[in-house]
């Protein structure tokens, strides 16, 4: 119980910052800090892009399991990183 309630926290970022962790794309920074979860109405193209937001709390522990192949995370950092390469996106 305590364990789910923990992860939990970490899922919705109980100490209110949030750090993005995908590839930069149009106005969205990779390792920009945020005081809150951000709208992301203007990104709604890239599927799941809300779960390369992370608390800062977690960020070492998300980063290391965003560079397994097999992570999720690693699934949609490069589902992004190749939707940007489609439209023709510079960083």
């Amino acid at each position: 119980m305590i364990e789910n309630l923990q992860e939990t926290e970490i899922k919705i970022g109980r100490a209110g910052k949030m750090v993005y962790i995908g590839p930069n794309i149009e106005g969205l920074l990779s390792g920009t800090v945020f005081d809150y979860m951000p709208e992301l109405e203007n990104y709604k193209e890239y599927e799941s892009i809300e779960k390369l937001f992370i608390p800062l709390e977690s960020l070492k522990e998300e980063t290391l399991k965003l560079r397994e192949k097999s992570n999720y995370l690693h699934f949609i950092y490069d589902e992004i990183a190749e939707s940007k390469k489609r439209k023709g996106s510079v960083d």
